[in-house]
Protein backbone atom coordinates (compact mmCIF):
# COMPACT_ATOMS: atom_id res chain seq x y z
CA UNK A 1 0.00 0.00 0.00
CA UNK A 2 1.53 3.29 -0.50
CA UNK A 3 1.93 5.63 1.88
CA UNK A 4 0.09 8.63 2.00
CA UNK A 5 2.01 11.87 2.06
CA UNK A 6 1.91 15.32 2.36
CA UNK A 7 2.60 18.05 1.14
CA UNK A 8 3.56 21.58 1.41
CA UNK A 9 2.08 24.07 -0.97
CA UNK A 10 4.99 27.30 -1.33
CA UNK A 11 2.69 29.20 -3.97
CA UNK A 12 0.02 29.57 -1.84
CA UNK A 13 -0.32 32.85 0.60
CA UNK A 14 0.85 31.91 4.22
CA UNK A 15 1.41 33.78 7.67
CA UNK A 16 4.77 33.06 8.87
CA UNK A 17 3.80 30.55 11.87
CA UNK A 18 2.33 28.88 8.67
CA UNK A 19 5.59 28.84 6.48
CA UNK A 20 7.35 28.12 9.92
CA UNK A 21 5.36 24.89 10.55
CA UNK A 22 5.15 23.86 5.92
CA UNK A 23 9.38 24.92 6.12
CA UNK A 24 10.78 23.74 9.35
CA UNK A 25 8.58 21.48 11.32
CA UNK A 26 9.57 18.51 9.40
CA UNK A 27 5.02 17.39 9.24
CA UNK A 28 5.46 17.65 5.05
CA UNK A 29 7.06 15.67 2.48
CA UNK A 30 8.14 17.90 0.26
CA UNK A 31 6.95 21.12 -1.68
CA UNK A 32 4.85 21.94 -4.14
CA UNK A 33 5.20 24.75 -6.64
CA UNK A 34 9.02 25.31 -5.51
CA UNK A 35 11.15 23.88 -3.66
CA UNK A 36 12.55 25.24 -0.17
CA UNK A 37 15.90 26.61 -1.91
CA UNK A 38 13.76 28.59 -4.12
CA UNK A 39 11.29 30.02 -2.37
CA UNK A 40 14.30 31.35 0.23
CA UNK A 41 15.80 32.92 -3.23
CA UNK A 42 12.60 34.10 -4.02
CA UNK A 43 11.32 35.63 -0.71
CA UNK A 44 14.39 35.92 1.16
CA UNK A 45 12.49 38.05 4.12
CA UNK A 46 9.82 35.70 4.83
CA UNK A 47 12.11 32.55 4.81
CA UNK A 48 13.94 34.31 7.55
CA UNK A 49 11.72 35.31 9.30
CA UNK A 50 9.63 31.65 9.33
CA UNK A 51 13.47 30.70 10.08
CA UNK A 52 13.64 32.52 13.14
CA UNK A 53 9.95 31.85 14.47
CA UNK A 54 11.15 28.04 13.71
CA UNK A 55 14.20 28.21 15.97
CA UNK A 56 12.71 30.45 18.71
CA UNK A 57 9.79 27.78 18.84
CA UNK A 58 11.19 24.98 18.95
CA UNK A 59 13.76 24.03 21.68
CA UNK A 60 17.01 21.32 21.61
CA UNK A 61 14.71 18.32 22.77
CA UNK A 62 12.05 19.04 20.19
CA UNK A 63 14.45 19.48 17.57
CA UNK A 64 16.23 15.89 18.35
CA UNK A 65 12.96 14.69 17.88
CA UNK A 66 12.14 16.43 14.63
CA UNK A 67 15.65 14.55 13.69
CA UNK A 68 14.99 11.45 14.67
CA UNK A 69 11.53 11.90 13.09
CA UNK A 70 13.71 13.17 9.49
CA UNK A 71 15.63 9.79 10.12
CA UNK A 72 12.90 7.18 10.50
CA UNK A 73 10.73 8.91 7.41
CA UNK A 74 13.99 8.69 5.38
CA UNK A 75 14.71 5.06 6.26
CA UNK A 76 11.07 3.69 5.38
CA UNK A 77 11.15 1.73 1.73
CA UNK A 78 10.11 3.78 -0.87
CA UNK A 79 6.95 3.63 -2.56
CA UNK A 80 6.65 3.11 -6.16
CA UNK A 81 3.67 3.06 -8.42
CA UNK A 82 4.05 1.84 -11.89
CA UNK A 83 3.29 5.00 -13.92
CA UNK A 84 6.47 6.42 -11.77
CA UNK A 85 8.28 3.03 -12.72
CA UNK A 86 7.50 3.11 -16.72
CA UNK A 87 8.19 6.96 -16.49
CA UNK A 88 11.91 6.47 -15.19
CA UNK A 89 12.08 3.52 -17.28
CA UNK A 90 11.84 5.80 -20.56
CA UNK A 91 13.67 9.07 -18.67
CA UNK A 92 17.02 8.05 -17.07
CA UNK A 93 18.05 10.63 -14.38
CA UNK A 94 21.22 11.53 -16.85
CA UNK A 95 18.93 12.41 -19.77
CA UNK A 96 16.29 14.13 -17.84
CA UNK A 97 19.45 16.77 -16.08
CA UNK A 98 20.54 16.88 -19.95
CA UNK A 99 16.85 18.17 -20.52
CA UNK A 100 17.12 20.61 -17.98
CA UNK A 101 20.45 22.08 -18.75
CA UNK A 102 18.39 22.47 -22.52
CA UNK A 103 21.10 19.61 -24.09
CA UNK A 104 18.51 18.00 -26.15
CA UNK A 105 20.78 16.39 -28.91
CA UNK A 106 20.09 12.68 -28.23
CA UNK A 107 17.31 12.74 -26.24
CA UNK A 108 13.51 11.88 -27.10
CA UNK A 109 13.04 15.13 -27.57
CA UNK A 110 14.88 14.54 -30.92
CA UNK A 111 16.31 17.64 -30.93
CA UNK A 112 13.33 19.85 -30.87
CA UNK A 113 12.72 22.49 -27.60
CA UNK A 114 10.80 21.46 -24.38
CA UNK A 115 8.43 23.84 -25.56
CA UNK A 116 7.64 22.43 -28.88
CA UNK A 117 7.88 18.75 -27.42
CA UNK A 118 5.13 19.37 -24.82
CA UNK A 119 3.19 21.04 -27.36
CA UNK A 120 3.42 18.03 -29.81
CA UNK A 121 3.70 15.30 -27.25
CA UNK A 122 1.32 16.09 -24.53
CA UNK A 123 1.46 12.53 -23.14
CA UNK A 124 5.63 11.82 -23.61
CA UNK A 125 5.91 15.79 -21.53
CA UNK A 126 3.65 14.72 -18.57
CA UNK A 127 5.89 11.44 -18.69
CA UNK A 128 8.95 13.24 -18.60
CA UNK A 129 7.40 15.66 -15.48
CA UNK A 130 6.37 12.14 -13.63
CA UNK A 131 10.33 11.28 -14.06
CA UNK A 132 11.43 14.62 -13.01
CA UNK A 133 9.57 14.45 -9.67
CA UNK A 134 10.63 10.87 -9.20
CA UNK A 135 13.93 12.02 -9.30
CA UNK A 136 13.42 14.90 -6.80
CA UNK A 137 13.97 17.41 -9.66
CA UNK A 138 10.83 19.21 -10.12
CA UNK A 139 8.65 21.48 -7.92
CA UNK A 140 5.45 18.95 -7.94
CA UNK A 141 4.86 15.79 -6.19
CA UNK A 142 4.89 12.65 -7.51
CA UNK A 143 1.00 12.51 -6.84
CA UNK A 144 0.49 15.37 -9.32
CA UNK A 145 2.41 14.47 -11.82
CA UNK A 146 1.25 11.52 -11.96
CA UNK A 147 -2.11 12.97 -11.93
CA UNK A 148 -1.34 15.10 -14.87
CA UNK A 149 0.43 12.29 -16.85
CA UNK A 150 -2.82 10.31 -16.64
CA UNK A 151 -5.23 13.04 -17.58
CA UNK A 152 -2.40 13.57 -20.78
CA UNK A 153 -2.89 9.81 -21.19
CA UNK A 154 -6.78 9.60 -20.67
CA UNK A 155 -8.74 8.75 -24.01
CA UNK A 156 -11.73 10.61 -24.38
CA UNK A 157 -14.90 8.67 -24.39
CA UNK A 158 -16.23 8.55 -27.79
CA UNK A 159 -19.25 11.07 -28.71
CA UNK A 160 -22.71 9.05 -28.35
CA UNK A 161 -24.50 10.64 -31.30
CA UNK A 162 -28.04 8.90 -31.65
CA UNK A 163 -29.11 7.37 -34.79
CA UNK A 164 -31.82 9.22 -36.81
CA UNK A 165 -34.94 8.06 -38.63
CA UNK A 166 -37.07 9.57 -41.13
CA UNK A 167 -40.45 10.33 -39.86
CA UNK A 168 -43.25 9.38 -42.62
CA UNK A 169 -45.36 11.91 -44.20
CA UNK A 170 -48.44 11.01 -42.87
CA UNK A 171 -47.37 10.95 -39.39
CA UNK A 172 -45.56 14.24 -39.57
CA UNK A 173 -48.77 15.72 -41.26
CA UNK A 174 -51.26 14.75 -38.16
CA UNK A 175 -48.45 15.80 -35.63
CA UNK A 176 -47.31 18.90 -37.80
CA UNK A 177 -44.14 18.70 -38.33
CA UNK A 178 -41.94 19.15 -41.28
CA UNK A 179 -42.04 16.26 -44.16
CA UNK A 180 -38.61 14.61 -43.86
CA UNK A 181 -37.84 15.43 -40.28
CA UNK A 182 -35.06 12.47 -38.69
CA UNK A 183 -35.59 11.90 -34.96
CA UNK A 184 -33.66 9.67 -32.60
CA UNK A 185 -34.89 6.13 -31.98
CA UNK A 186 -36.81 7.76 -28.73
CA UNK A 187 -38.35 10.58 -30.30
CA UNK A 188 -39.20 8.70 -33.36
CA UNK A 189 -41.23 5.72 -31.18
CA UNK A 190 -42.96 8.85 -29.34
CA UNK A 191 -43.91 10.18 -32.50
CA UNK A 192 -45.45 7.18 -33.79
CA UNK A 193 -47.27 6.76 -30.50
CA UNK A 194 -48.47 10.68 -30.09
CA UNK A 195 -49.95 9.63 -34.13
CA UNK A 196 -51.70 6.70 -32.60
CA UNK A 197 -52.97 8.32 -29.95
CA UNK A 198 -54.35 11.86 -32.00
CA UNK A 199 -56.27 9.30 -34.14
CA UNK A 200 -57.60 7.07 -31.63
CA UNK A 201 -59.30 10.21 -29.54
CA UNK A 202 -60.64 11.44 -33.07
CA UNK A 203 -62.24 8.35 -33.79
CA UNK A 204 -63.90 8.21 -30.39
CA UNK A 205 -64.56 11.47 -30.56
CA UNK A 206 -66.53 10.71 -33.89
CA UNK A 207 -68.35 7.87 -31.78
CA UNK A 208 -69.46 10.14 -29.12
CA UNK A 209 -70.78 12.96 -31.89
CA UNK A 210 -72.42 10.27 -33.70
CA UNK A 211 -74.37 9.21 -30.79
CA UNK A 212 -74.97 12.87 -29.58
CA UNK A 213 -76.97 13.44 -32.92
CA UNK A 214 -79.19 10.60 -32.24
CA UNK A 215 -80.35 11.22 -29.12
CA UNK A 216 -80.83 14.93 -29.75
CA UNK A 217 -83.18 13.14 -32.39
CA UNK A 218 -86.42 11.54 -30.79
CA UNK A 219 -87.17 9.95 -34.30
CA UNK A 220 -83.46 8.40 -35.06
CA UNK A 221 -84.02 7.37 -31.36
CA UNK A 222 -87.17 5.60 -31.92
CA UNK A 223 -85.36 4.31 -34.86
CA UNK A 224 -82.20 3.05 -33.48
CA UNK A 225 -83.92 1.60 -30.34
CA UNK A 226 -86.00 -0.52 -32.92
CA UNK A 227 -83.31 -1.98 -34.67
CA UNK A 228 -81.65 -3.06 -31.65
CA UNK A 229 -84.67 -4.75 -29.96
Amino acid sequence: MRNEKRYFNLTEKHTVEELSEGLFSGKYDGFVGMTSTEFMRAFPEQYKAAKKMSNLAQSWPDRAAQIRANWAKQSEPRAYTQNELVARAHWPEDVVRRVLNQDYLGTPLHGVGIGEFAKNHKAQYAQLQLAMASYGLSGRSVEEAEQRYIAATTIPKPLDIPAKTRLDDKTADTLNLPRGIELDGESHQAAINAAEQVLREAAEAAVRAKAKEILSDPAKTAEVLAETT
